[in-house]
């Protein structure tokens, strides 16, 4: 859809819809707890089929973004008269599979109503208007529903949309081959960013040895069989504990024989959960080893269990001696934390903050929501990721944006309340937004009318000049970035790869030492070439192409390929491309868009003067 049909779509919608889904969302925004959706829907008896839609949409959004998250069969016991509305379904269902972080895949969520399977992956995966014949179009469903990597790729992007203050994109040190194939893609040099399946599991041998498993595979043999030679045989019959939540750390468990479930216990309602299942050739227990905190999870035996066991003074004298042991676990427990739909740190208390959920997670850090215990606020707590913890430069690149952010305030620039040491990590404590991301957004409902558009840019470009003023030029400047609070109001995120204009330096383009997002790079950037303001007027120009036609400008994925078609780009006419844009948007397309950097012009002032809050309940 077109921001100008948007804009139709919106003129002709009567002025009782909106005003009926504002006052809703005014309830959500004043109040802490859920509205009473039934009770507010009894007191407005009148009101229309698409009333009623729009308000389970925006309800649908909110309560996802709260934590709440309702299904679609939650609405439909709500609601059952939606039932047979087939359209409301299908958008309910896909914005469902969209805010809920791709947990499930597309074969598991589609089969919750299987009667609607082809409408429900046409939504997700696009339209097919061009595919005719029932048999073509039948054949491109089973290819989407057998292609694992397809789904795998698809749930990662909607994970990369959630995130409130996280995704570092590309870290500037290059790892070593062996790791480059281990490591998320967000962390390789930019040469080898694109795309590829996961590395296979190894395939372990009968007697299940140390050397094989993941990750001390990773490690000299001689050095794991030497402290395999420290682990002694346990037996355990079905349903009995390994360990329990709340022990000490008094040992770390290789699993040779049976399947062990995870289960944690909510200190607050008492319920218990399984977060993940283990099996043969799997290590668990590193968490508590590492941290020294009590252990966060049982371990149950859902069959008959054999297990080689670690004793943790072992583990902690063969640490100490090569400290590699202990750095290549905390690759293991930052591959558990953040992994499973229900985190081991939910409920957990830090330095006066009781993490409630995790909001995110990228290739640097996990984003928590927190609540201070004396003052009851809700924060956002960013925790470095335990893999870099022993990366002195991942270090390095953390503490700056502690450093940048801290003296930042500005209202549509995220603010820092503090940071702490705690769990063996460092966490930073953000604003809570309790919003959704522009790249969400627009992946949800399309692009921005160009009302709406002027109102978000002049936000963000605000936030910009107010950094560039104070001579910090952001690097990373994205949709996902980008955060729409329910308020109305825009913030600008992640400054993790932000740096004083005085410390940027050229970089040797060979070494491929170069930090961003390729599809929102300037030419220089991606080139490893100087840095400047003009660099982040390029990606603000790409952040305002995909708000106004929901396509991202380079939409490829590969660092050499995009250096060529930068070295081809010229800029478009976007006046005749798109003849409903007003000329002073085109211009600012225009000026930004330059492949030159000395022919790159961007009024951040002008620009700013175009803020003003979004009517929210408009757009969810």
């Amino acid at each position: 859809m077109t921001s100008e049909s948007r804009s139709r779509e919106l003129t002709d919608f009567e002025e009782s819809e909106w005003s009926l889904a504002g006052e809703y969302s005014a309830i959500w925004n004043a109040n802490v707890a859920p509205p009473d959706l039934i009770e507010f829907l009894q007191r407005h008896a009148e009101i229309t089929p698409a009333q009623r839609g729009r308000l389970l949409l925006l309800d649908q959004t909110r309560s996802w973004s709260n934590g709440e998250g309702r299904t679609v069969e939650d609405y439909l016991r709500l609601c059952p008269e939606i039932e047979n509305d087939r359209i409301l379904l299908v958008k309910l269902l896909s914005r469902e599979y969209c805010l809920q972080e791709g947990f499930q895949s597309v074969s598991e969520f589609v089969d919750r109503f299987p009667t609607m399977r082809n409408d429900l992956l046409r939504k997700l995966y696009g339209d097919h208007d061009s595919v005719t014949s029932g048999n073509q179009y039948e054949q491109i469903l089973e290819e989407y529903l057998s292609d694992v990597t397809r789904a795998s790729e698809l749930a990662q992007s909607e994970m990369e949309s959630l995130e409130t203050c996280v995704e570092a994109s590309v870290l500037a040190s290059p790892p070593s081959r062996d790791e480059e194939e281990k490591e998320d893609a967000t962390f390789r040099p930019l040469a080898s960013v694109t795309p590829s399946p996961p590395p296979e599991k190894p395939v372990i041998s009968a007697d299940c040895r140390l050397r094989e498993c993941f990750p001390f595979n990773t490690l000299p043999a001689e050095l794991v069989d030497r402290l395999e030679a420290q682990m002694f045989e346990r037996s355990y019959l079905a349903t009995e504990f390994l360990t329990r939540q709340g022990d000490s750390g008094d040992c770390l468990f290789l699993i040779r024989k049976g399947t062990v479930g995870i289960v944690i216990n909510d200190d607050k309602s008492g319920v218990t959960h399984e977060i993940d299942r283990s099996g043969s050739g799997d290590v668990l227990g590193e968490m508590a080893l590492l941290t020294e905190e009590p252990r966060s999870a049982s371990l149950i035996a859902r069959d008959d269990v054999t297990a080689m066991l670690l004793p943790s003074d072992k583990f902690h004298a063969a640490a100490l001696k090569h400290p590699e042991i202990g750095e290549v676990l905390t690759k293991l427990l930052a591959q558990r934390l953040g992994g499973q739909r229900r985190d081991v740190l939910t409920g957990k208390t830090f330095n006066k903050y009781r993490i409630v959920r995790r909001l995110g997670r990228g290739g640097m850090a996990i984003v928590y929501e927190g609540a201070h215990q004396d003052e009851s606020r809700r924060v956002a707590l960013k925790m470095l990721s335990h893999r870099l913890v022993y990366d002195k430069a991942s270090l390095v690149w953390f503490h700056r944006e502690a450093d940048i952010v801290e003296s930042f305030q500005h209202p549509n620039i995220v603010r820092m309340f503090g940071r702490f040491k705690a769990f063996k990590s460092y966490f930073i404590v953000m604003e809570f937004c309790d919003g959704i991301t522009l790249e969400r957004l627009v992946r949800l409902n399309g692009p921005l009318s160009q009302e709406d558009f002027r109102r978000a840019f002049g936000q963000i470009a605000s936030a910009v000049l107010y950094a560039h003023q104070r001579e910090v030029v952001h690097r990373d400047i994205k949709p996902v970035n980008v955060m729409l609070n329910f308020d109305g109001t825009v913030k600008l995120m992640d400054f993790g790869l932000a740096k004083p204009i005085n410390e940027l330096e050229p970089v040797n383009e060979v070494d491929n030492h170069i930090v961003g997002t390729p599809r929102y790079m300037a030419p220089e950037q991606l080139k490893g070439r100087e840095i400047s303001e003009a660099t982040d007027y390029f990606a603000l120009g790409c952040t305002a192409y995909k708000l106004l036609t929901g396509d991202t400008l380079f939409p490829e994925h590969d660092v050499n390929k995009l250096r060529a078609i930068h070295d081809r780009w010229t800029v478009p006419d976007f006046s005749l491309r798109w003849p409903e844009w007003a000329p002073d948007i085109c211009e600012l397309l225009n000026g930004c868009l330059q492949r030159r950097r000395s022919k790159r012009v961007c009024d951040l002032a002008k620009y700013a003067s175009w803020a003003a809050p979004l009517e929210v309940a408009r757009l969810l």
